[in-house]
């Protein structure tokens, strides 16, 4: 038996970076009327390489043993669907199917049609990605749907981080997403083609979307880390995937291209020893990727050609000041409290009233900061939110009431959300002499 530690690793790995490029293949040759066999189908193909592959090897082609698995899963289940109808006969001959057997750890003879190693061409993968993201954003779904959607079948992303993403439950979102597929399939909604006109219609959603993938890496809902680098490094492939597309260069695109460069960034410093998180304040700048930051910069000076401002605009701008400054302590915080102040005039939010308070406590002090947050730990929709007490921890801290700190510390422990978060706050609690 093999590294059943590190197979697994793998397999975590190419779900998130192959998952959607392999159901979005599925998809089309299904003829997208058949979301949740192709989703099931993908699935299924990683448990079999989870289970196998510390077994029987890795084989020499990973993505391409899953694309083959996957596609005779999805065709198997079309079979038992479908048999009365010719969907069937249609999608085996179009991908060319035999029957399929396993040998040596490996499926041989399905005849999947493109390069035998892999998947199919990548430039019809990419546009196979596309369509179904569009079809995810289906005008037909409620707007939070079509973000969910999206987020699953595109993104690879669990019920679970959806549901933290949202504040909601994750019967709800299961529910949310099992009704959109059958709303899909029985109005026969296919997936379209990326035409210029239907990506600029439905950019707002795949660019909500994006940017909640991206958040929810670097603010990771489970898991040891703080961060998921997988899911930020997805969302900066996928925005730039969206800018190369017909139609899909403009400013708000660029804007929210330029947010994910400049924050995933600082990726490589946001970790310290045992995988504690490091605050901004507390990272060593010299590990910052020079290429994401002069992307990042490239994107937000492009964004500036257009005529009006979006939330992803001002974000940007937010992180750029933090980008060109050469320490916490040279940071422009009249700037940053500046943009906080416009970007509460557009799109209100007590998680963006938290950030704000947080800036403001570095350009007026912990006094002028303390109150502001401390209204904020009464807003039901902070209830569970980590960062709440947290923030609270270090303003008290600054005033000299320890006691205040290493409670608000210990509070922020219980609600973090991943293990290195938790074990970050009770190291600060024992700095003060609480344990």
């Amino acid at each position: 038996m093999r590294d059943a530690s590190g197979v697994a690793r793998l397999v975590d790995d190419l779900f998130r970076r192959s998952a959607g490029e392999i159901t979005a293949v599925l998809v089309r040759r299904t003829g997208g009327l058949h979301l949740d066999a192709a989703e099931e189908a993908v699935q299924e193909a990683f448990v079999q390489a989870w289970r196998r592959w510390p077994w029987s090897g890795v084989p020499a082609n990973p993505r391409g043993w899953l694309f083959r698995v996957a596609s005779r899963r999805a065709l198997d289940t079309l079979r038992t669907r479908e048999r009365r109808t010719g969907l069937l006969e249609d999608a085996a001959r179009e991908a060319g199917a035999t029957e399929a057997g396993v040998e040596g750890g490996d499926l041989v003879g399905v005849g999947l049609g493109g390069p035998p190693a892999g998947l199919p061409d990548p430039e019809r993968v990419a546009d196979d990605e596309l369509a179904l993201l569009l079809l995810c954003a289906d005008p037909t779904l409620p707007r939070i749907t079509r973000v969910m959607l999206t987020l699953k079948l595109g993104c690879g992303f669990s019920v679970d981080e959806i549901a933290a993403a949202f504040l909601m439950k994750p019967t709800t979102v299961a529910q949310r997403c099992v009704r959109a597929k059958r709303t899909l399939r029985e109005a026969g909604v296919r997936p379209p083609e990326p035409t210029m006109t239907l990506l600029r219609e439905r950019a707002p959603v795949l660019r909500e979307v994006l940017y909640l993938l991206f958040t929810g890496g670097h603010a990771a809902a489970e898991g040891e880390g703080p961060v998921r680098a997988d899911l930020c490094g997805e969302a900066i492939r996928l925005g730039r995937l969206m800018l190369r597309a017909p139609g899909g260069d403009t400013p708000p695109t660029r804007a929210l291209l330029a947010l994910c460069c400049l924050h995933g960034a600082r990726l490589p410093a946001r970790s310290g020893p045992r995988g504690l998180p490091r605050s901004l304040e507390e990272q060593d700048r010299s590990l910052w990727d020079r290429g994401l930051l002069a992307e990042g910069f490239h994107h937000l000076e492009e964004s500036a050609r257009g005529s009006s401002v979006t939330r992803y605009h001002l974000e940007a701008g937010i992180a750029a000041v933090h980008a060109g400054a050469a320490s916490w302590s040279e940071t422009d915080w009249r700037r940053v409290v500046e943009l906080y102040d416009e970007l509460a005039a557009r799109s209100p939010s007590a998680v963006l009233e938290l950030n704000r308070a947080i800036a403001l406590a570095e350009l007026r002090g912990p006094e002028a900061a303390l109150p502001a947050v401390e209204a904020l730990a009464e807003e039901p929709s902070l209830a569970a939110y980590h960062l709440v007490p947290a923030t609270l921890g270090a303003l008290n801290r600054r005033l000299g009431r320890e006691d205040l700190a290493s409670g608000y510390y210990r509070e922020a422990a219980a609600r973090a959300p991943s293990a290195a978060e938790r074990r970050y706050f009770e190291a600060q609690v024992a700095a003060l002499g609480g344990g």
